[in-house]
């Protein structure tokens, strides 16, 4: 798994878990798949960082997390998941 941030954008609260849970799955797939797109807003409703899974079984483990931390999918056509962080944090 891969992260991109949007530049000029705050980071979420629940960021620091974002950055563990993809340090852990690690980027080192010897067969690579299609990438999926999956974003995270901020508590503002902006989009400020953007993981990018190998494959499907990839984004789907990635979308239970974030789900799990509290995150809420939302509508998408620009991207193949969108999720709303919680305003509280974790």
């Amino acid at each position: 798994m891969k992260s991109k941030l949007i530049p000029g954008e705050s980071l979420a609260a629940i960021d620091p878990q974002v950055v563990a849970y993809i340090e852990r799955v690690g980027d080192d797939n010897e067969f690579p798949f299609t990438d999926k797109f999956l974003a995270i807003k901020n508590e503002v409703g902006r989009v400020y960082r953007v993981l990018i899974a190998d494959g499907v079984g990839e984004a789907i483990e990635a979308d239970q997390f974030l789900v799990g931390l509290g995150c809420v999918e939302e509508p998408t056509n620009r991207y193949n998941s969108l999720f709303q962080a919680p305003q509280s944090g974790v």
